[in-house]
């Protein structure tokens, strides 16, 4: 127990009722999450592409631009509903990840690319596009405070207080 009364959520709920939880809501974007809930989504997903890397190179499918593409898709799946509901945890709308969607948007287009034409048409796509990435870095870093920043510790119109509830 910490002075103000609040159980850290870490002790009170594994990492897999974690995991469960944010992959079972991986599509709603109604409710609260906790910084709990993101931190076992983040780490699984970086757990998740390496392994699925060796496992496409132990069934010897060929691990090119595209598989790999496909596995950091599948890897983000949970994210933009997990990151509306952290949002949600501060009391402010959803909306506020489309920001942080622009430079995801910015990561795909130079994968597929890459992907298709190859590393010197990726080239010659930054060399267009790499201002953009001073907007993405800007967004990101204001994503990223507000999702390790806890919460309101009462409930609020987004619903219950997630550290509350196990």
């Amino acid at each position: 127990m910490t002075e103000d009364g609040a159980v850290d959520a870490f002790r009170r709920v594994s990492f897999t009722a974690l995991l469960r939880r944010a992959l079972v809501r991986s599509l709603s974007f109604a409710g609260r999450s906790s910084r709990a809930e993101l931190a076992v989504t983040f780490i699984a997903a970086m757990i998740f592409v390496p392994l699925g890397s060796l496992a496409l190179m132990l069934a010897r499918v060929p691990t090119g631009s595209w598989s790999i593409l496909a596995l950091n898709l599948i890897s983000m799946v949970p994210f933009p509903a997990l990151l509306a509901r952290r949002l949600h945890d501060h009391d402010r709308p959803g909306w506020l990840i489309l920001p942080a969607l622009f430079g995801f948007s910015l990561w795909l287009a130079r994968a597929v690319v890459s992907a298709v034409e190859g590393v010197d048409a990726r080239i010659a796509l930054d060399r267009w596009i790499w201002p953009l990435d001073w907007l993405a870095i800007a967004a990101n870093i204001a994503m990223i405070a507000l999702l390790v920043l806890p919460g309101t510790r009462e409930d609020n119109r987004f619903g219950p207080n997630p550290r509350n509830s196990g």
